[in-house]
């Protein structure tokens, strides 16, 4: 079985950090490949875009992909290991458990994957959410 060298917590910040550069990447017209050569604020110079909000772009986008799949069903339960390693036991469920809470954590979501009020208004996506849409305040 996977413990991993890393806490729930670190492994967490790695998946967040690592999600972020990639989702900010792709909305640059970049693959992982092209990615991994020219940095995003690389990308941006070459548009002509300013870096103001490189930081947030990538976590902005994560989050509103997230309030998409929760308006449209998407639960907790939707946040599961590939049948790969979950059949072969790589990761007990009670360390995924306690990763997925440090990462919900991470990214300002509640327990149940549902970004928060305050997480959206940091990100300046509180004026995005519409009545059908969860929020956790």
């Amino acid at each position: 079985m996977f413990d991993g060298p890393w806490s729930p917590e670190e492994a967490a910040a790695a998946v967040v950090s690592a999600q972020d550069a990639r989702s900010l990447r792709w909305s640059l017209v970049a693959d992982d490949f092209a990615g991994e050569a020219v940095t995003a604020g690389e990308w941006l110079d070459a548009l002509g875009v300013p870096h103001d909000d490189l930081e947030v772009a990538g976590e902005r986008i994560w989050n509103l992909t997230r309030l998409f799949n929760v308006r449209e069903g998407f639960d907790r339960t939707d946040d599961r290991l590939p049948a790969a390693l979950a059949a072969d036991d790589e990761v007990s469920r009670d360390r995924f458990e306690a990763m997925l809470d440090a990462y919900y954590a991470a990214r300002g979501w509640s327990p149940e994957g549902v970004p928060k009020r305050a997480a959206l208004e940091r990100l300046g996506l509180a004026d995005v959410v519409d009545a059908d849409t969860p929020v956790a305040d």
